[in-house]
Parts: C-alpha cells; structure tokens; sequence
C-alpha cells in the first residue's frame, strides 16, 4: 500500500528509459488523457528513493517541492505492484471459490424445490377429479 500512496495519481504513469527522447513525441499527442505522467526509470524495477517522504500510520506525506507536499492515504485496496496484484487475484480466487460452492449450493436448493413442485402438482392433478 505505501507504493500506491508514494506514488498518488502517477501510479498510473508511464515509465520510461529516457524522458529527453520522447519530448519530440509528446508534442504530436492528440489522443491521450488530461494528464499523463511519465517517470523516467527502469520499468522492471520501482525506485523509492526519488522521494522525500514522511510515512505516518496510515498514510504518506511527500515532499514534492519545498513549496509543494502531498498527503496520500494508504489505499484499503492496494493495486501498485506485481505483489498488490498477486493478493488481489488470490483474493478474487478465494472469492470465486466460495461465490461458486454457494452456487452450487443455491442449484441444488432449486432442483429440489423444482421436484417437490412437480410432485405436489401431480399430487393435486391426480386427486382434482376425485374432489
């Protein structure tokens, strides 16, 4: 959680090997979001110490500028990185399983609701000339 609050809304940011060489492309964009970020770094690896930042509890303070600080909350939902992203799929997969036995479950309560009707409607059909 701390990378996706370092980082705020440049978590979604572009991260290349050399900002100087894409300056010339950036002028030609036309179709592109309000803002796009871009870090200059290795895209295999994330460098936290491109920062001054104050960690508090649950949340980090970074000093952009000495004019210029930025107060992110620790997200509940980490989404920032491949190991954010492993938890999150082993969750979904926890979720699924239990979404699926629930289902299952569910199936089987119909199926046997559905017999139970057939069997009262026979009942009914079979005894409705006696009446």
């Amino acid at each position: 959680p701390s990378f996706s609050a370092l980082y705020g809304p440049s978590r979604n940011a572009i991260v290349v090997p050399d900002l100087s060489l894409i300056s010339d492309q950036l002028a030609g964009l036309e179709d592109c979001p309000e803002d796009l970020y871009l870090i200059e770094g290795d895209p295999q690896s994330f460098d936290d110490s491109v920062f001054s930042v104050d960690e508090l509890e649950k949340a980090v303070v970074v000093k952009i500028a000495d004019r210029q600080w930025r107060y992110s909350r620790f997200p509940e939902l980490p989404l920032f990185g491949r190991a954010a992203r492993e938890n999150r799929i082993e969750s979904l997969h926890a979720e699924r399983e239990t979404l699926s036995e629930r289902f299952a479950t569910l199936s089987f309560d119909v199926q046997k609701t559905q017999r139970l009707h057939q069997a009262f409607s026979r009942f009914i059909g079979s005894h409705l000339g006696v009446a």
